[in-house]
């Protein structure tokens, strides 16, 4: 019951099993006339490859579900599936067995049905965003934060932003709440300044005059629904959304001068640099 998409190298089990020998012993079941392997399929192909003719193996009566679960639950500990591998499984074991089965199979593994049902989830974003989780780009907590944004373009444009630039779990879940708020995926992916990093004054400022831009844009949200929502409260209900549309365009201004100064901050830095 191997629930790997490949056994990957085993170059350096091979090494500890010639060194050590097999310490722990693979677990199987009867299946016909055969052996089933439920657990070690790694370690059975080490010693595979070591030229091993038998190896110690543990027998064990199990249903379908129990060696479902016994795999699921090795891997899960040892931390040898990838997150995808991981969520291939978990999605397998539901399939099977009914989304019912998520809080068994979560206190199976030690694990809360929040993590199961997160895992799952990691299925559904798009192949480009899987392919940097597979390739240990983007983390399985990132990937899980992208799941709230249910627009796919925005995943995946997101998803290259954190890649490009080493965005930190905390940027990514300060991000995707900015985007949920209406803001665009560049400033909303900001990266805060770490500490000891290595900015001039000048890029620090930038940074600062970016945050500044991006938590005003946030505001012009806020003010639109505002707005929307006291003009169908009657006269009273008009008359300050007049007054608060006044104060949106004054924000909107303060907006515009602020990215002037950003520009002119951008083309300083630029002229230091080269």
């Amino acid at each position: 019951m191997n629930l790997r998409a490949d056994l990957s190298d085993v170059s350096e089990l091979e090494h500890s099993i010639r060194e050590k020998g097999l310490i722990q012993p693979i677990v199987v079941r009867r299946s016909g006339d055969k052996f089933q392997v439920i657990c070690g399929h790694r370690r059975l192909q080490a010693c595979r490859n070591l030229g091993w003719k038998s190896i110690p193996a543990l027998l064990v009566e199990a249903s379908d579900k129990s060696a479902f679960e016994m795999a699921i639950t090795e891997n899960v500990q040892r931390s040898s599936l990838d997150p995808l591998e991981e969520a291939e499984a978990f999605r397998r074991y539901i399939s099977s067995y009914g989304w019912g089965g998520v809080s068994e199979l979560a206190r199976r593994i030690g694990k809360s049905e929040e993590y199961v049902s997160h895992r799952v989830l990691l299925l559904d974003l798009p192949p480009s965003v899987r392919e940097k989780i597979s390739r240990r780009q983007l983390s399985a907590s990132e990937a899980t934060e992208l799941l709230w944004l249910k627009d796919r373009d925005q995943q995946e444009k997101l998803s290259e932003i954190i890649v490009r630039e080493g965005l930190s779990f905390r940027d990514v879940r300060a991000a995707v709440k900015k985007i949920k708020a209406g803001c665009s995926i560049e400033d909303s992916a900001l990266v805060s300044l770490q500490a000891g990093a290595s900015f001039t004054n000048a890029e620090a400022c930038l940074v600062q005059l970016k945050k500044a831009i991006v938590s005003c844009r946030s505001s012009l949200f806020v003010l639109d629904s505002a707005i929307d929502n006291l003009q169908v409260m009657g006269e009273l209900g008009e008359e300050l959304a007049h007054k608060v549309l006044e104060q949106r365009i004054s924000l909107h201004q303060l907006i515009d001068a602020l990215i002037v100064e950003k520009v002119r901050l951008e083309r300083r830095i630029r002229k230091t640099c080269y």
